[in-house]
């Protein structure tokens, strides 16, 4: 008998991946700090167990943050940078964001899928967060949700105000005669 169940669960760990349905994580990757209003990056990787059809995010951030308006689709393993669609890329969330696989292709896979121009606020010494909603296409065409991840957290630095202070103090350093 527990050679049977040990046979049995041999069986099912081999074959479970076959049986799995599509899951699919995109991450954002950017800086983890910036300068007070500076206009930054930000990637999205996009990572699923198997082949997927087509994928539409948006992308969220925490109060702060504006999109530059800027963006590109990259044209890795097998999808559509050319025909690409993105709507409203005005303020967050931004979204919905779309691609399908190349002409000729019936899937897409693994990489970084898609970019963005993001402003930081001008709001000193705080951090915001920026992740992805979505779903994601497997091979039979039905849509699942994003599985969550991290957010992307980014640190706005303080300006170097001692520096500033320091600077303007020099000329009170000098001697009097």
């Amino acid at each position: 008998m527990k050679n049977l169940l040990v046979g049995l669960s041999m069986a099912l760990l081999l074959t479970g991946p076959a049986w799995g349905a599509l899951t699919a994580t995109a991450t954002l990757l950017g800086p983890a700090s910036v300068d007070p209003g500076q206009v930054f990056e930000i990637q999205m990787d996009l990572q699923g167990n198997e082949p997927m059809t087509a994928w539409t995010i948006y992308i969220n951030a925490t109060a702060g943050p504006t999109p530059t308006g800027t963006y590109s689709f990259k044209a890795v393993s097998d999808w559509d940078a050319a025909g690409g669609v993105a709507g409203n890329m005005g303020a967050f969330p931004v979204g919905p964001i779309f691609t399908v696989p190349v002409v000729g292709k019936d899937t897409g896979g693994n990489g970084i899928v898609f970019s963005m121009g993001v402003t930081a606020p001008d709001a000193p010494n705080t951090t915001f967060d920026m992740w992805v909603t979505g779903v994601i296409g497997d091979l039979d065409y039905s849509d699942i949700e994003v599985t969550p991840v991290a957010p992307l957290s980014i640190f706005v630095t303080p300006e170097p105000v001692s520096a500033l202070l320091l600077l303007a103090g020099l000329p009170m350093l000098r001697r009097r005669r």
